[in-house]
Order: structure tokens, then sequence, then C-alpha cells
């Protein structure tokens, strides 16, 4: 074994094993959350379903909104400051970007009680009743995702992961489970009842997660005057907030717009396809919660040969899950989408085009990290934001001609550019190959 491949045996043997760790979590959540969302189909009707399902992906993308990209700032600084013993900065760093989530918040709160007001003088209930379905779990949303974020910059992926990803699907599961079977007048709860109750049991959740991250935090960070942040951090915030969006902003929006093309039934169904098919986006999810602190510390260092190793790393669990969950999916699609409500069979070939696009996106990599971690987030930006915001306005174009299957195709069109491109970026533009392809190199080459 050459030095250089016995330099990098540890990152990846860690890597592997936090992966792990991560990917056991993220498979119970998975459970969970197909528990959790079939579960709901059960109490509410269809077409309440359906609105709740717009009302959650909307206030989902507003809770990434209102985080202004604080998440993705505190993994790339966190890290490395608290292994500097940079008290000081972690204190203001963490000061800081509470506050602007909150202001955020409370401005986006303003902001949609005018709209409300306007909608209310159009006699426009519906858009009414999803706005105010969405706004309570905005907050919640964004301050577990903050402190989801500033958990795993210190390296621990459990405390990060557990209250939202477990103890809250538990939660929600467990309030299901006597509805069905018991309490006849809460199954005809409305989709706006159901998010209060996610949000509140979400926010009480968050609170308990902030209360032991301060606690675990370094010693004499809460005795330490914050220290001031360099200017360029505000502008760090504003390519990282953007970023953040666009790489959510397809996954959550492409409901919120089907919904303007079909009926609230088939809305659900979407949804639902949609949820089915995150399923094969768990290998992915694992290791970029622990691969993304990694890449940030290797760049730092000017380190490629140890970014491209992680990468290498982590195509053979992206890969081999992936088609092992397209092979599952396409078994039996139309018995995983009854699981829902027996109607949303009409989904089915939705489900199959959505399935195929979650396995192109693993194919092709972390393409998307790689970029956001190497201080490549504005192209980045650029790049994934447009090839996203064309597959939404496709389902303006799509959907009213194919239908669920149309909106699907969109959705495929939009992810699969983006990852090609970003793909492509980081290999012409840095010499890493975040693809399939990466796996016949030799450990240890660029």
């Amino acid at each position: 074994m050459t030095v250089s491949d016995q330099q990098h045996v540890k990152p990846a043997r860690r890597l592997r094993w936090s992966v792990m760790m991560t990917a056991c979590i993220k498979v119970g959540s998975a459970g969970l959350t197909f528990l959790m969302f079939v579960f709901l189909a059960r109490v509410l009707e269809p077409d309440a379903y359906g609105q709740f399902a717009t009302m959650f992906s909307l206030g989902s993308f507003l809770g990434f909104f209102v985080l202004l990209g604080q998440h993705t700032r505190a993994i790339k600084r966190l890290s490395g400051w608290i292994e500097d013993n940079a008290v000081g900065l972690v204190r203001g760093l963490i000061v800081q970007s509470l506050s602007l989530v909150i202001v955020a918040a409370m401005a986006l709160a303003t902001c949609v009680g005018i709209v409300v007001v306007v909608l209310l003088a159009l006699d426009r209930q519906d858009a009414v009743q999803m706005l105010l379905g969405a706004l309570p779990f905005v907050l919640p949303f964004a301050l577990s995702e903050l402190c989801a974020a500033m958990f795993r910059a210190q390296g621990s992926i459990a405390l990060a992961l557990l209250p939202r990803d477990i103890v809250w699907r538990v939660m929600v599961v467990a309030l299901c489970v006597p509805v069905i079977g018991a309490v006849p007048w809460l199954q005809a709860a409305s989709a706006l009842t159901t998010m209060l109750i996610l949000s509140t049991g979400l926010l009480a959740l968050t609170i308990a997660q902030g209360v032991l991250l301060a606690w675990r935090l370094p010693r004499g960070v809460w005795a330490t005057p914050s220290e001031d942040l360099p200017r360029a951090f505000w502008a760090d915030s504003a390519w990282l907030w953007t970023a953040s969006l666009v790489g959510i902003m397809a996954g959550h929006l492409s409901v919120v717009f089907t919904s303007f093309n079909l009926p609230e039934a088939e809305t659900g169904a979407f949804f639902a396809a949609g949820k089915i098919a995150l399923l094969l986006q768990l290998p992915l999810v694992a290791v970029t919660l622990v691969a993304g602190p990694m890449l940030a510390r290797d760049f730092a260092r000017s380190d490629m040969a140890a970014m491209q190793n992680t990468c290498r790393t982590m195509m053979p669990l992206l890969a081999g899950a992936s088609v092992v969950g397209l092979i599952i999916v396409c078994a039996a699609p139309g018995r995983l989408l009854s699981l829902f409500d027996p109607s949303f069979t009409v989904a089915v070939p939705a489900l199959i085009v959505l399935t195929l696009t979650q396995l192109i996106a693993a194919l092709c990599g972390a393409g998307t990290l790689v970029m956001i971690m190497s201080d490549n987030e504005r192209t980045q930006t650029l790049v994934v934001g447009a090839s996203e915001l064309f597959g939404l306005v496709l389902i303006f174009v799509l959907a009213p001609m194919l239908g669920l299957l149309g909106a699907a195709i969109a959705a495929l069109i939009g992810r699969t550019l983006g990852k090609v491109i970003a793909a492509l970026f980081c290999f012409r533009r840095l010499g890493i190959d975040t693809t399939v392809f990466c796996l016949l190199q030799r450990p240890g080459t660029p």
C-alpha cells in the first residue's frame, strides 16, 4: 500500500462507519415517514389529503426559505472553529444564525398576513386555507433544520437526526393509530388541523433539541463574548441560502405547482408517489449528511485526492441501494400506492418515472454537494436552479396534457439536467469525478 493510499484509509473507514450509522437512522426514518404519510392518508379523505400535501410541501419550502442558508453555513464553518476552539466565533455564528431565522420567520408571517387579506377580498378561500395551513409549520421546521446542522458540525449525527427523523414521526404515527380505528369524529379532521398538530409537536421537540445543543457546545462558548464575523460571511450566507433553496425547490414546489393544474385527489396521489420514490434517495441523504463537513475540511486543505476518495467511497452505497430500490418499487407500484388510498393507483406511471429520477440522481453522485463545499455555490445555484426551474415550468405544460405522468416527466427532466451538469462541472473544473464512473479509478488518485 502506498503512502497516498494509507493517508486515505482512516478517513474512508470513518466515512463508511458514519454512513452506516446514518443509514440505519435514515432507514428507520424512511419507514416511519412512509407509515406517517400512509396513516395520515387513511385519516384524511383523498381531497383533504391533497390539501394537506400542498400545505406540507409549501410549509417545508418556506421553512428552508427563512433559514437564509444558515444551516449550510453552520456545517461549513462550525466544525473547523470547534476544532480550533474558536469559541467566540462559534457563539457569534450561533447567535447570529438563530436571530436571522427568527426575524425572517416574523417577516414572512407579516407578508403572508397581507397576502391573506388580499386573497380574502378576492374570495380565494382555497388559497387562504393553503397559506394558513403552511405557515405554522415554517418556524418549527426551520429551527429543527438549524439545530440538526449544528449537531452535524460537531459530528453528532445521531443527535442531529433522531428528534425529527424518529421521535417526531413516532409521535405522529402514534396519534394516527387510534384515530383510524376508534375515534370517528377525528377521522373528519381537516388538513389545517393536521398541520397545526404536526407543527406543535415538532416545535416542542426542537426546543428540547436546542437545549441539548447548548449544553453540548464546547466549554466557554456562553462565557465568551461573541466575535464579529467577517463581512464576507453575509455574502456567503446569501449564496448558501439561494443554493439551499435550489436544492429543495423542485421536490416541494412540484407538488404545489401540480395542485394548480390537477384536482386535489390527484395532487395527493402525486405526493404519495413522490414519497415512495424518495425512499431511493436515502443513500444519497445519508452520505451527504456525513460527507459534507469532510468535503469542506478537505477543500480547505486543498486535498483534492481526499475529496475524490470520499466520492469514490460513497458510490457503491448510492448505486447499489438505488438499483435495489428501483427493482422493489417496480415490482409492486400499485400495491405501494394503494397503502395510502386505493384511488391513488392512478399514479403508477408517475411513480415509475419518479423512481427513475432518483436512480439517475444517485448514479450522478454528490456533485451539487461538492460544488457547495468547494466554494462554488454561486455556480451551483445558477446551474441547478435554472434546471429545476425549467422542470417546474414544464409542469404547467405537461400536466394539463398528460396528467400525473406529465408532472413526473417534468420532474425527471429538471432533476436530471441539474445533476448531470453539476457532475460535469466537478470533473472539468475540480478534477473530481462524482459519478458512478469514479469506481474505475484507483484509490488515492484525484
